[in-house]
């Protein structure tokens, strides 16, 4: 439609120029019949006339030629839309592949991570299971040690009350003996 319209303001700027030319070569011609005889007369008339011949040509050419530059930027036009559209899906696609590496490597981590807190709380549990038996086994040993001490403090004890009343016995039979002997 631009063209259509460039084209029919074109051929219109033509026309008018013709018209002026026309109007312009009548006073002329006018003013050269009084002045001048026939011949200069018909020899202007040829010239105008191989000049609006030219002019015409000229003006065809011209509008050959924008009709082909507007038709050259409408295939640019339309070849760069096209083009424009492909790097848009382009991009879009590979936005699209990027965003899904990235959920599936954050996928990833996460499931590392749920990992990693797992095997942490199995060596927690496994470490207090330990730390639970080293204890305990601590503590039996500790009332083991304190039940010896205790048989042996007991033995020692019995052992101190025998050796006392041993020695008390053997005192006493010493001493019957004495008193036996001085009879």
């Amino acid at each position: 439609d631009r063209v259509r319209g460039f084209h029919s303001g074109l051929v219109l700027s033509e026309v008018l120029r013709d018209r002026e030319a026309q109007i312009g070569f009548k006073k002329n011609k006018e003013a050269l019949l009084d002045h001048q005889d026939d011949e200069f007369i018909r020899q202007q008339e040829e010239e105008r006339e191989r000049g609006k011949l030219a002019d015409i040509e000229a003006a065809k050419q011209r509008i050959k030629a924008q009709h082909e530059v507007a038709l050259f930027q409408l295939k640019q036009a339309s070849e760069s839309a096209t083009w424009k559209k492909q790097q848009r899906q382009l991009q879009l696609d590979e936005q699209a592949a990027l965003e899904k590496e990235v959920k599936e490597w954050e996928e990833k981590e996460k499931e590392k991570e749920r990992k990693r807190q797992r095997e942490k709380e199995i060596h927690r549990s496994e470490l207090d299971q330990v730390l639970a038996y080293k204890n305990t086994a601590i503590e039996r040993m500790k009332k083991q040690e304190v039940a010896e001490d205790e048989e042996r403090k007991i033995f020692a004890d019995a052992k101190k009350n025998m050796m006392k009343l041993r020695k008390a016995k053997e005192a006493e039979i010493f001493q019957e003996l004495q008193e036996h002997q001085q009879k």
